[in-house]
């Protein structure tokens, strides 16, 4: 089995800066990507947006223009550059790279500068606009925005996601935020010692540690590295468990209902064991939602993961209206039902694994993957690895997920009209 996640090698320049590459020379040029280890979660209470718009004004503040930027990028290797995406955990960057001499230390140089020597005073305004019809669009109808707002509340009480629904902040801090309080988050977060860079393709490691140091990227700045996050062992139950909400007085000619549920699970599960029970989840609820009853179209689990805790998020957006008194009742049963399901554990278990083991890496998807290895492991896995963790998937470990999903653990939405 072709592992190119057991093939990085890692190095720490002077400044803190942590490289890891690998070296793949059958690939044509090098991809790049540039992670932050601070995100959403990290701005300040009542400034909530910080690291998502300050994100935005990292490549409107580059060496050269936005649309040269990119230009450069886009005719040097054929790729966009990725000018940033933020998440609640971290915040990354990326490009694809000839490896010819001048155009790849032109390339570090403007990310470089971008990414750890900037003076964020540009566009201050114009990309808080943008943001805004970005929230907007997120929530087109204020009561949406508050469905959620209440959702959070009631089963993120104890974490960042009581104050906030998406990195994206509120709409009242998207509003206050000053240029200082971004400038104030990048100097503090966008730092050597606090990012981390993957390298891979055709350059080596001393190649690439070479390329770094003579650029921006080798320069010191003072910093720390986030701190890690531990697992939460336990997880409250919400403050409410039920709510039908006629959608109705908001919005006229619905035929269909929506059905949601919330549920927040303690950070000591794998993601192995959750991909195993989702996949188990979703094929008994289509089965009991979709073919048995026709209530629905589709109905699926899906949910995030975070260092320190999980939740897992049941969602059908076009229920049968005459299926809104049986349907929280059915999914209760379906859950129950999953403790006892040991033939549809084993075929879960096994396309979890066969997933890994056939799976076709490409660059991009080898440095996204090892990227995301970095912010929640601190380090890349490999896919052996992923495999002996799917492998150790017991049905103890599935009955204990579903006692953090009884009716009383999940806090469920029914929007009628």
């Amino acid at each position: 089995m072709f592992d190119p996640y057991a093939q990085f090698q890692t190095a720490v320049l002077t400044n803190g800066l942590t490289v890891h590459v690998l070296h793949w020379p059958e690939r044509p040029g090098m991809r790049f990507n540039f992670g932050i280890h601070s995100g959403a979660r990290h701005d300040l209470s009542g400034k909530e947006g910080t690291a998502h718009f300050m994100e935005h004004l990292v490549s409107n503040n580059a060496l050269v223009p936005h649309e040269e930027l990119k230009e450069f990028f886009e005719t040097n290797s054929g790729h966009h550059p990725h000018l940033g995406t933020t998440s609640f955990h971290s915040t990354w960057y990326g490009f694809h790279s000839s490896v010819d001499p001048d155009l790849l230390s032109t390339s570090l140089r403007y990310f470089g500068h971008m990414l750890l020597h900037s003076t964020l005073e540009n566009f201050v305004e114009r990309e808080r606009g943008v943001i805004i019809g970005e929230f907007n669009r997120a929530f087109p109808a204020a009561y949406q925005y508050e469905l959620i707002r209440r959702v959070h509340l009631s089963v993120f009480p104890n974490t960042f996601l009581s104050r906030m629904s998406r990195p994206l902040g509120t709409l009242k801090s998207i509003k206050e935020l000053a240029q200082a309080d971004l400038q104030q988050f990048y100097d503090v977060h966008y730092t050597p010692a606090n990012m981390s860079v993957i390298g891979v393709g055709e350059f080596t490691l001393e190649q690439t540690l070479a390329f770094l140091e003579a650029s921006p990227f080798g320069i010191a700045k003072p910093g720390i590295r986030s701190e890690a996050i531990e697992p939460i062992t336990e997880s409250p139950f919400p403050t409410e468990t039920l709510e039908l909400f006629e959608e109705g007085k908001y919005v006229q000619g619905k035929t269909v209902a929506q059905y949601d549920s919330f549920a927040q699970l303690p950070g000591i599960f794998t993601s192995a064991e959750m991909r195993v029970f989702a996949h188990m989840l979703n094929k008994i609820l289509f089965k009991e939602i979709r073919e048995e009853r026709s209530w629905a179209y589709s109905i699926g689990c899906g949910g995030a993961h975070f260092p320190d805790f999980r939740f897992l998020h049941l969602v059908s957006d076009g229920v049968r209206l005459d299926a809104i008194e049986e349907i929280e009742e059915v999914v209760r049963v379906c859950i129950e039902s999953l403790a006892e399901s040991e033939s549809l554990f084993k075929t879960a278990k096994a396309a979890v694994i066969a997933q890994k083991r056939f799976g076709d890496p490409h660059v991009t998807s080898v440095a996204n993957s090892a990227l995301q290895d970095l912010f929640f492991h601190g380090r890349v896995i490999s896919l052996a690895e992923e495999i002996q963790e799917a492998e150790k998937v017991s049905m103890d470990r599935i009955r204990q997920i579903v006692t953090y999903l009884d009716p009383e653990r999940r806090r469920t939405c029914i929007r009628h009209p």
